[in-house]
């Protein structure tokens, strides 16, 4: 990894190294052999992505700490001030998926209640939707705002088990 300014031998290698590969590519793309990669694009995308992370829960933060972005950064894109930005940043921001992010986060209750209503009323017990969704006790079936994002999600996946059983 080249440092600016050191001058060991790995260092003046790795700059040679990089310096040569860029003239080679701007040599080529003078000469037309290669169309210039985009660098700079709109980030109009990257800013509704980043909505519609922040309308399913997940913050600027947790989206900074996954690309390893700064979360000014993200900030900017979310808020439309930054005017264009690096392709490679773009594609970055658009590959968080809402998963990766939310596995071990609480995310608001929704319709986790009635679910476990109706699983109750097709007869199954307490401890077994508990066992079903990974909590450790089945008195924490009753929830309030809050739940983990695996476990909601394995929720919907033990009740719509049940939906498809039931036909």
């Amino acid at each position: 990894m080249y440092s600016k300014g050191c001058r060991c031998e790995p260092c003046r290698v790795a700059h040679r190294l990089y310096e040569r590969q860029k003239n080679r590519e701007r040599s080529r793309e003078k000469m037309g052999l290669e169309l210039r990669p985009v660098r700079f694009v709109d980030p109009a995308e990257a800013r509704d992505h980043l909505l519609f992370l922040r309308s399913k829960g997940v913050g600027s933060r947790a989206v900074a700490e996954k690309t390893g972005f700064s979360h000014h950064f993200i900030q900017s894109v979310a808020n439309g001030r930054a005017k264009r930005i690096g392709k490679k940043y773009a594609d970055s921001i658009l590959a968080v998926s809402i998963n990766d992010i939310l596995k071990g986060q609480y995310v608001p209750v929704g319709n986790a209640n009635e679910l476990i209503d109706d699983l109750l009323a097709r007869g199954f017990s307490r401890r077994q939707i508990a066992k079903g969704i990974g909590t450790p006790k089945s008195a924490d079936l009753r929830l309030k705002k809050f739940i983990r994002h695996e476990r909601m999600e394995k929720l919907k996946v033990l009740h719509s088990q049940v939906m498809r059983s039931a036909r």
